[in-house]
Formats: structure tokens, sequence, C-alpha cells
């Protein structure tokens, strides 16, 4: 009886080493994936001890660098769950596409799990899809429709680019992203909207 549980401990713990070995490594596989569906490169790094924590969502380390990476917004709305169980949170990537966002840098960094996500970020937008973006924040369908009316008055249509440079802070509301703080705007408009888009985006495919 006693060999018996002492092969089943010897067992068990072999298993946890195999898991701390392997789980890590084929679940970043599995993301990176996920990330260059659509084009791009990137490397994902993800820690917690014991590993099995990451089947469950939970760990200590999300890590991401990526370039050329190329998102569609609206798969999801609470996609800081995806993040939230971890204790660090630090993505950056070159040369992103989110809709009609394009950012030669992103980054969304967490470094203690009771802070708010910081977010920054450099690009551009056009004023036309900007003005219908925060229209439809703003007022639901209408306010989308109302904002697009807006840009077809703009000069060229509203699709000449506007430089775009956001700093902000986010809250996950129930995995939902929120934005509590914005330094940014474009063309005298807030960014908060363009935050939770570009965030969601991204977040959406990890």
């Amino acid at each position: 009886m006693r060999r018996f549980a002492a092969g089943l401990i010897v067992g068990a713990v072999a298993l946890l080493v195999l898991a701390q070995l392997l789980l890590p490594a084929y679940l970043e596989e599995r993301v990176a994936g996920r990330l260059t569906e659509d084009g791009g490169s990137a490397e994902v790094s993800l820690s917690a001890f014991p590993a099995v924590r990451l089947l469950a969502g939970d760990g200590d380390r999300f890590e991401v660098r990526g370039r050329g990476l190329r998102f569609v917004p609206g798969r999801g709305e609470q996609v800081l769950g995806h993040l939230d169980g971890f204790d660090e949170v630090s993505l950056e990537v070159d040369d992103l596409s989110a809709g009609p966002v394009e950012a030669s840098r992103f980054t969304l960094d967490r470094s203690r799990a009771s802070e708010p996500y910081r977010v920054s970020m450099e690009g551009s937008i056009s004023p036309r899809e900007a003005i219908k973006l925060i229209g439809s924040e703003a007022g639901g369908a209408l306010g989308g429709i109302a904002g697009d009316l807006a840009g077809d008055a703009l000069p060229g249509g509203g699709n000449i680019e506007l430089p775009l440079t956001l700093d902000a802070e986010l809250a996950s509301r129930g995995g939902r992203a929120e934005v509590v703080r914005t330094d940014a705007t474009v063309a005298g408009l807030p960014a908060g909207p363009i935050a939770e888009l570009v965030v969601s985006a991204v977040v959406a495919d990890l």
C-alpha cells in the first residue's frame, strides 16, 4: 500500500513538472496563432505557477510583442476578462490596424492586478471615421449616421488622415473595457471611444 501511494505521489509530481514545462509553450503558440491569423508576427510569453492555472485564464504574467497585426473590431465586449486573471500584463504592437485606426505603436500594460490598464498609442484615423465612431458612442445607431453625414461635409469627404496620439487608463467592468482617464483628443473630439475600440479589437483575439 505504501509503495502504491508513493507511486501515485511520484506520478502526480511528474505530471505537474511536465505541465510546468510544456503547457505554457502550448498555450503561447495558440495565442500567437490567433493574433497572426490575418497576418503579422507575434511572440507570446505566459507565466504561472503552477502552470495549470493558465487553463483557467489565471497567471503571473501575460506578455505579447507583435508587428503588423490586423484586428477586426466588434468580436466581443467582455474582452478584458481574457487578461484580468493575470497579475502583470504587457502588450506591445508595432504597425497595428484595428478597423479605422492605423497605429504605428500600441501598448497595453498593467503592473498589478489592483491597478487600471494603461494604454498608449500613436497612429492616425480619418476625421470621417473618428466622428462616426464618437457619434455612435454618444447616440447609438442614429449618432453613427449623424457622424457619417458630418464626415461627408468635411474637406476631402473626411478621408484625410489625422494624427492620433493617445494616453489613457482603462478599468475592467466585468471584463468590459471602460475609459476612466484619457489625455488625448482627435481634432478636438474625445478619444475615449477610440481607445475602447482598439483595445477591444486587440484583446478579443488573445
